[in-house]
Order: structure tokens, then C-alpha cells, then sequence
């Protein structure tokens, strides 16, 4: 669901631990697009707003997830993922996930 929306590149979703490393929580790393980033924010856009547009769509995604399917972690990055040969994105790269 996440790259539906028009802000979203790519995304890779990952688990993580919760706090107690009991519970497996949803995490995900988004790479904007930038043309739309340009086209909602202006050409001066900074970081913070980046994330809050961001958060703000996941807010909207969760609201239709079940509680266990819901995003609870978002990693913005600017850079490409690691990627294998054929172009997917490398699933046990750490670097993915930062």
C-alpha cells in the first residue's frame, strides 16, 4: 500500500523488534520521489517536511490496516537501495534498512 502513493519511489518493509524484543513491529524505508516532492512542498523543501508529509501518509495507510499490519517505524533516505543484479532491493542489507 505504501507504493501507491504518489510520494513514494521505493519502499522496503522490514520487521523489527519491539522495545522488549518480544513482539515483531513493521518497519519501513522510503525513498520520496522527488518530482512530487518538488510539486507539494516547493523547491526549498527541507528534511523535517519531508518526513512529516511522509508520516502523515502512513498515518493515512495505518488507519485501514489492522493493528498488526501497521507501520510503526519510517526510515526516510534520499539514496538509492542496495540492489541485486536484476534491480530488486537487496532484502538482508543493513544499509536498506537506514
Amino acid at each position: 500500500m505504501i507504493g501507491l502513493s504518489d510520494l513514494v519511489e521505493e519502499c522496503f518493509v522490514w520487521p523489527v523488534n519491539d522495545e522488549n524484543e518480544q513482539n515483531k513491529q513493521i518497519a519501513a524505508t522510503i525513498k520520496p520521489d522527488e518530482e512530487e516532492l518538488v510539486r507539494r512542498l516547493g523547491d526549498e523543501y527541507r528534511t523535517d517536511d519531508v518526513e512529516k508529509v511522509i508520516a502523515h501518509e502512513i498515518d493515512l495507510i495505518n488507519e485501514e490496516l489492522p493493528h498488526f499490519k501497521q507501520i510503526s517505524k519510517v526510515v526516510v533516505r534520499f539514496r538509492e537501495f542496495d540492489k541485486t543484479t536484476s534491480h530488486k532491493i537487496k532484502r538482508f542489507s543493513d544499509d536498506n534498512k537506514e
